[in-house]
């Protein structure tokens, strides 16, 4: 007996009517080669730290990057601590975006003479984190006088519009493939803008039980000097 059109249907397909014997090599060819540019992407981003130059940005970008998200997601917790109004903390914020604005005309004329005078961006980069560190202190010290908080916002946000842009015109000059720079700038900043806002909230939240948030500021400020004066004699050729 020859078996009916229906019989031979359902020895080929499952129930839900798709074909559970056929193999699409398409989609398995598709498969493999987005695993290997997947393991080529990490290997050209691991390969790419083994150059100095590349090791220092990716470190001082990291630690920019902290210094940001720590500032702007833990010192509005920190303003309420102090019992603050919204207003105030509005205005703090407020007031440090127009900086920001009128900053950023000097500062690009600031870094483009420094550039032709011989200095490197990665320099020009790395000096940012001793303005950021003097923020952190000042911030600590406003647990006694809130208003000084203007101050350390003001540092803050002059070592920002230099190195904002300064770590895009690194990437251009650095040892590896563009594409390579450019994720490890991505990576770096989303890693430490997240870290830092991590940190900062939970640290000065906990030491908030104590009055004692300030500490977290200052130690931030200590952490970041060392981290300057460690990669200035480490890395001379920046």
């Amino acid at each position: 007996m020859v078996p009916s059109h229906q019989s031979q249907q359902g020895a080929i397909r499952s129930p839900s009517g798709l074909n559970t014997h056929s193999h699409n090599p398409g989609a398995s060819q598709v498969h493999t080669d987005a695993t290997e540019k997947r393991s080529s992407w990490a290997k050209a981003l691991v390969n790419s730290l083994k150059h100095k130059e590349v090791r220092y940005f990716f470190l001082v970008s990291l630690v920019l990057w902290s210094a940001y998200g720590s500032i702007y997601t833990a010192v509005p917790v920190y303003l309420t601590q102090l019992a603050t109004s919204p207003s105030f903390i509005g205005l703090t914020f407020s007031t440090a975006a127009l900086v920001a604005v009128a900053a950023q005309p000097v500062a690009s004329r600031f870094v483009e003479n420094r550039l032709k005078a011989g200095s490197s961006c990665n320099a020009l980069n790395l000096h940012c984190v001793p303005l950021i560190a003097f923020a952190m202190a000042i911030i600590g010290l406003s647990q006694w006088y809130v208003y000084l908080i203007f101050a350390a916002l003001l540092l803050f946000t002059i070592a920002e519009v230099v190195f904002v842009p300064g770590l895009d015109t690194v990437i251009g000059g650095l040892p590896t493939e563009r594409v390579t720079s450019v994720n490890l700038r991505q990576i770096s900043s989303a890693i430490g803008e997240s870290t830092g806002a991590a940190m900062g909230s939970l640290c000065v939240k906990t030491l908030a039980t104590n009055n004692a948030s300030f500490i977290y500021w200052l130690t931030l400020s200590i952490g970041l000097l060392g981290m300057f004066a460690l990669v200035r004699y480490r890395g001379k050729s920046l």
